[in-house]
């Protein structure tokens, strides 16, 4: 199931002051939950890296043909990015 930006489905974190997260990605409510979005990961340079070890995390097909990464999953890689560097 996407979820539909154009009802407000999913809505800009920051619209109600919300912090970015890592890397300066932006964040995203989503109904019970942040996310962040795949095509903002995409644009950093370890994204293989991070595509490579989120393998079995939830993704959520959006209905503007990208897919939200719950916060918490992205937040746990950076920390585990930030310490180890792998």
């Amino acid at each position: 199931m996407a979820f539909n930006s154009s009802d407000d489905t999913y809505q800009n974190a920051n619209s109600n002051n919300m912090p970015k997260t890592y890397f300066g990605l932006q964040t995203y409510k989503l109904r019970n939950g942040k996310i962040v979005k795949q095509s903002d990961i995409t644009k950093l340079p370890f994204y293989a890296l991070w595509q490579e070890r989120s393998a079995g995390s939830t993704i959520l097909p959006l209905d503007d043909n990208d897919f939200g990464i719950y916060l918490h999953d992205w937040e746990k890689f950076c920390r585990i990015f930030i310490k180890t560097g792998e």
